[in-house]
């Protein structure tokens, strides 16, 4: 089991800073490529490698699996890379908003066992901040919050409702926040919308780490979000689903880091 913790605050966890984060892979071959990428472009972030579970994969429904999550039984395994060179982190999908996420989370760290991870990652949800807490006197890890399209809707679209939320909920629990610039499958990203979110928040949580992420299939795409990461000193999350080998991986990488030089 990984080793817990006393109750902590925020200046007690790691931090992971910037990074540039790839879809679920557990290809010991992928993450090895990854890492040789970025070292080519001398990048001074690490690569952020997301192993993915929910509720359905940690008590066994296999009626409503989410795709590209991971068995309970396979989390110690997917987790298991230990590098210096590789950010692991274990992202929990939260699409129900649990009652009781706080254990859910920590029943998800019981799998992982003897596991490296560095940090975790909620997404499909604004948690209960009490549950996130709860989960930091267990376990010193950084919080990474995902908001997607249903979140941003919940606070009606608006970039300073979304950052004033975010800093009176979340300020001391979380870390990292992701934007998912994919607003609906194929439409292009919308770059000013998303620097909005960026601004509110620099504005009123600038505490918090940003990350946008995309698939950026188009290569407009690239030079559009390179501008954002340049001038707001980003992350950026590749979103790679689970069936795309590594020389893919390695590619979009590739390209990604290119922006950064």
């Amino acid at each position: 089991m990984v080793r817990e913790t006393k109750p902590c605050n925020m200046t007690t966890i790691t931090p992971i800073g910037r990074y540039i984060g790839t879809g679920n892979t557990v290809d010991a071959q992928a993450i090895a490529v990854a890492v040789e990428t970025l070292a080519k472009y001398r990048y001074i972030g690490k690569p952020l490698i997301r192993t993915t579970t929910s509720h359905q994969r940690l008590y066994g429904d296999p009626t409503k699996t989410i795709p590209g999550t991971v068995k309970n039984k396979d989390l110690e395994k997917a987790l298991s890379i230990n590098s210096s060179s590789v950010i692991n982190c274990l992202e929990y999908v939260d699409y129900q908003n649990a009652q009781h996420l706080n254990q859910e989370l920590l029943f998800a760290m019981k799998w992982c066992k003897d596991s490296h991870i560095n940090a975790l990652q909620i997404t499909g949800s604004w948690p209960d901040p009490r549950d996130l807490d709860d989960f930091r006197k267990h376990y010193a890890l950084p919080i990474i919050l995902q908001l997607d399209k249903r979140e941003l809707e919940l606070c009606h679209d608006h970039p300073t409702t979304v950052a004033k939320r975010l800093q009176k909920d979340y300020a001391g629990i979380i870390s990292h926040v992701v934007l998912n610039c994919d607003r609906s499958k194929g439409a292009p990203i919308d770059i000013p919308c998303i620097e909005n979110y960026i601004i509110a928040i620099e504005d009123c949580a600038a505490e918090f780490n940003i990350s946008i992420k995309g698939t950026f299939d188009q290569k407009y795409e690239f030079f559009n979000a390179g501008s954002l990461i340049r001038k707001h000193l980003l992350s950026i999350d590749i979103d790679i689903d689970n069936e795309s080998n590594y020389h893919y991986i390695a590619s979009r990488l590739h390209d990604t880091v290119g922006l950064y030089i």
